[in-house]
């Protein structure tokens, strides 16, 4: 198999520093900024995990890249709160 220039190879996952990506709408997505604070809640959880908004990623169209909605980038700030890739939940911005 090919590997085309900018192609995801691998993810790298940091433990001590753990991320949450939120799919956003558009208006969420205006209305989010940088250094906001946030909560994410696992589904299946009454655990509220604090966070502050990281990164803002507009939609991507262009070929080779499906990510088509608007996704804030979340760091936790409680890095103890566990590492559990692909975990699913709720966010609420504050």
């Amino acid at each position: 198999e090919m590997v085309r220039a900018g192609q995801e190879v691998a993810r790298l996952i940091a433990c001590a520093n753990p991320l949450v990506t939120a799919d956003l709408d558009e208006r969420a997505f205006r209305r989010i900024h940088i250094g906001q604070r946030a909560e994410f809640q696992p589904f299946g959880s009454e655990e509220r995990l604090e966070a502050e908004v990281v990164l803002r990623l507009a939609p991507n169209l262009t070929t080779g890249e499906a990510r088509g909605v608007p996704q804030a980038i979340l760091r936790l700030l409680n890095p103890d709160a566990g590492c559990e890739p692909g975990r699913l939940g709720r966010v609420r911005f504050h």
